[in-house]
């Protein structure tokens, strides 16, 4: 229902009936119902829940069309064009990071000819 911008959520009615209270959208379609003994453990009357449960329930339509906006599709697709770049610097820039530790291991190994008593030159693990 929150998809059809044609239901208008603003005037959502109660109608009080002798058993639940009905909770209705102005073309009279039944959204839910409030029994007693749902209305006990709240401590207020069945009006009351009623009332409070319409507000939050046109409340969450509210964001829920205001998310579903064309400009905030929009937001959103530019948000990630601009984490998909950000997320590649940051991984071009572990690798050339990367590089330099290993190029640098492998000068201070190539300075070191023995361990031990034998050659290590040009060795490293982690290629």
């Amino acid at each position: 229902m929150a998809d059809n911008l044609e239901v208008s959520f603003d005037n959502i009615m109660t109608a009080d009936y002798t058993d639940p209270l009905s909770i209705l959208l102005p073309a009279n379609e039944l959204l839910f119902a409030v029994i007693n003994e749902e209305v006990q453990s709240f401590g207020m009357t069945r009006q009351e829940l009623g009332e409070q449960l319409s507000v939050k329930i046109k409340n969450i339509v509210e964001q829920y069309r205001k998310e579903r906006q064309t400009k905030e599709i929009i937001k959103g697709g530019v948000m990630f064009g601009i984490e998909t770049i950000l997320l590649i610097g940051i991984l071009f820039f572990t690798r050339r990071l990367y590089r330099r530790i290993i190029k640098k291991v492998d000068t201070w190994v190539a300075a070191k000819k023995t361990f031990f008593g034998k050659s290590v030159s040009g060795y490293c693990p982690h290629r």
